[in-house]
């Protein structure tokens, strides 16, 4: 009877770690994700700008501002 009772003790305990790892394993992988996105956004943001500085001097060449003769 007692050891009934301890062995549904230690099931108890031992469901209740798995619950636990599995929301550290779900924290995890939602912070994995909001990394990633937070680089894929520097990336693009860093794009966009490279793009918009070539827009610029490929304007600024065809106005002929960097024909100095």
């Amino acid at each position: 009877m007692v050891e009934d009772w301890e062995l549904k003790s230690v099931e108890r305990r031992i469901d209740s770690l798995e619950q636990s790892i599995e929301r550290e394993r779900e924290r995890a992988e939602e912070l994995e994700q909001r990394r990633s996105k937070k680089r894929s956004d520097r990336v693009e943001s860093i794009l966009w700008t490279l793009y918009g500085v070539v827009l610029a001097f490929l304007f600024l060449a065809a106005a002929g501002f960097f024909d100095r003769r």
